[in-house]
């Protein structure tokens, strides 16, 4: 491939070429870059570099701060070779990245375990966008001793997987940091007989998460003292699978039962005690709650401490009770997340760094209940964070990707996340310059630069309906398809508020996309988009018949017959990329649909 402006990604702080061009003899090998140690003027950063390409094919070299500089000066000229083959166009590069840790997290614990070898081709791809840092979310999905009935049908990832992968990624100049939520999400544990007693909700007992009910356990009881002994085991368990990291991320977001169930007679005591001496009864409850939380954070942090390990843990209910932030040990990290657009970044990290605490900014890929992926929010999210981050002084960048409701979105949708992520991180100045032809060439495997675009344009297929009724966090194919809670709803009536005419839009738009050639010289990333696109297609026009108050049978049995030939395919593609551990909860999803449109 040749063209005149060069594709790079991420992109480049400075690039400068003279239009010539220089023939090479053979692809250059990393071996055979020279490479120097030099001080680079335009940055401190320990893995700036600079890339030299003269007019005679011996005088490629490249410099950098330390020898960290070397690994992404040669994905750079990687990346010319790929666009430019042997004959690179004569110039500089000069080059250093906004933050000092760029991540990504992965879920692997709604449903998706990947292989080892895609686990491996990630951690290559990661390398090559100049990633420094991977985590696997982890609830249930690590083969811990003793815990057989956590994990036995999860298809886990083993203590010799984690220390081969961690190997692996030293290799390649990534810190393959341990991740544990320690405190909330493990449901999957405590509704086992066996794990039960460390509940704070028991049975089936209510409670909200935000403004949502929901019913059953879901965190750890902070007041029952085997709680903690639970998290140590797991944590001793854990870390040292982990030789290449100090840290481990202790999670515990979105805790929004604690202080309800068996933890609410202390929670009554302290709030009686702070009404008592001063507080208002409005406020008391809510203060001793997060006390409540605070306290248990504390200790698992000393665990941490005790296995020389610096903690990280999600801010969200940190930051909803500022107050309690001094109370966090000062070696915490503090993860400041958020997955639509949004102002907040610069403010969290803002208190975090004033508590004295390190500060990270967590956006999304917004691949995660979508289908097709959110690509308007998506880009706002990653370049909020990046933009915000470093005018607050944020040290680390983490692009999550998480796999609520069965984790079936395909992987190119997720690899526009994650190379939209690294521009982002590397750059945060361009954040908002993502060049989706660059990701085409170098991250989807398509000569063409043609499918980068198109999957922008696919993310995009339902923007007018998530515009028009203010929808976060997904789709509104997805959620049309799959509503995030249930009700009863009319003949005709769905739980995305949209008519008709602006489906037919959607599906318009959709129509476009089938027209196109999706071009990737990958068979697995071409058949992914593929479905992706016969489920978008699928859901619009379920969306559109389910309107009607009362679809025929004839209907309804094609619109059963197209579900059941996606949850096929949809099992296909699972296993190319992915353990088997899962597969059948995410493919209860098309089951649903398939028995609902039999009613």
């Amino acid at each position: 491939m040749s063209m005149s402006a060069p594709l790079l990604l991420p992109t480049p702080m400075h690039v400068e070429f003279t239009g010539e061009r220089v023939a090479l003899p053979a692809v250059p090998t990393r071996e055979s870059l020279p490479f120097s140690v030099e001080n680079q003027k335009h940055s401190d950063s320990p893995e700036a570099y600079t890339l030299r390409i003269g007019r005679h094919p011996e005088s490629i070299q490249a410099t950098g701060n330390t020898p960290k500089g070397e690994r992404h000066a040669r994905a750079t000229l990687d990346q010319l070779i790929r666009q430019y083959g042997t004959t690179l166009p004569v110039g500089e590069v000069r080059d250093a990245p906004s933050f000092a840790v760029r991540g990504l997290m992965l879920d692997v614990s709604r449903d998706k375990v990947p292989t080892m070898a895609q686990l491996t081709d990630l951690v290559v791809l990661m390398s090559a966008l100049k990633f420094n840092h991977l985590q696997l979310y982890t609830e249930h999905t690590f083969a811990y001793a003793g815990h057989e009935d956590a994990w036995r049908d999860a298809s886990p990832i083993t203590p010799s997987e984690a220390r081969w992968l961690s190997q692996l990624c030293a290799g390649f100049g990534i810190e393959l940091c341990p991740n544990q939520n320690c405190f909330g999400h493990l449901a999957h544990w405590l509704k086992q007989p066996r794990y039960e007693h460390l509940s704070e909700i028991e049975g089936d007992g209510v409670w909200k998460f935000l403004h949502w009910e929901r019913r059953g356990p879901f965190s750890l009881c902070p007041t029952e003292p085997r709680s903690l002994d639970f998290v140590s085991d797991l944590l001793h368990q854990l870390t040292p699978n982990f030789p290449h990291s100090k840290s481990v991320n202790i999670g515990c977001d979105e805790t929004f039962d604690v202080g309800f169930g068996r933890s609410l007679a202390a929670v009554k005591k302290r709030a009686a005690e702070l009404v008592a001496s001063g507080s208002t009864e409005a406020t008391a409850e809510s203060a001793a709650r997060a006390e409540l939380y605070t306290d248990f954070v504390c200790s698992i942090a000393r665990v941490c401490n005790d296995l020389d390990r610096r903690p990280m843990m999600w801010a969200d209910i940190a930051l909803s009770h500022p107050e309690q932030l001094a109370r966090l040990p000062k070696n915490m990290l503090g993860l400041a997340w958020w997955y639509e657009p949004t102002e907040k970044f610069e403010q969290w990290v803002t208190l975090l760094r004033n508590a004295g605490l390190e500060a990270w900014v967590c956006p999304g890929t917004s691949s995660w209940r979508s289908i097709t992926g959110r690509t308007t929010e998506r880009r706002g999210n990653l370049a909020d964070a990046a933009e915000q981050g470093l005018r607050a002084g944020a040290s680390g960048y983490l692009a999550c990707d998480w796999g609520d409701l069965g984790h079936r979105q395909q992987w190119p949708i997720t690899l526009m996340g994650i190379a939209h992520a690294a521009h982002a991180a590397w750059n945060a100045p361009a954040a908002r310059s993502f060049d989706a032809q660059a990701a085409s060439l170098h991250v989807l495997a398509d000569p063409t630069l043609t499918l980068g675009p198109w999957l922008e344009e696919l993310g995009d297929a339902d923007l007018p309906i998530r515009q028009a009724v203010k929808l976060t966090n997904a789709t509104a194919l997805f959620n049309d398809l799959h509503p995030p809670v249930p009700a009863a709803l009319k003949p005709g009536e769905r739980c995305i508020k949209a008519d008709v005419p602006l489906w037919t839009t959607v599906r318009a738009r959709l129509g476009e996309l089938e027209s196109a050639t999706i071009a990737s010289t990958d068979a697995r990333i071409a058949a992914e988009c593929q479905h992706a696109l016969t489920e978008a297609v699928f859901a619009c026009d379920h969306a559109m018949i389910m309107r009607k108050p009362h679809p025929t049978t004839v209907e309804r049995a094609e619109l059963a017959a197209r579900c059941a030939r996606i949850r096929t395919d949809h099992e296909k593609l699972w296993l190319m990329r992915n353990r088997p551990g899962g597969l059948a909860h995410a493919s209860s999803y098309y089951d649903a649909l398939c028995t609902a449109l039999s009613v």
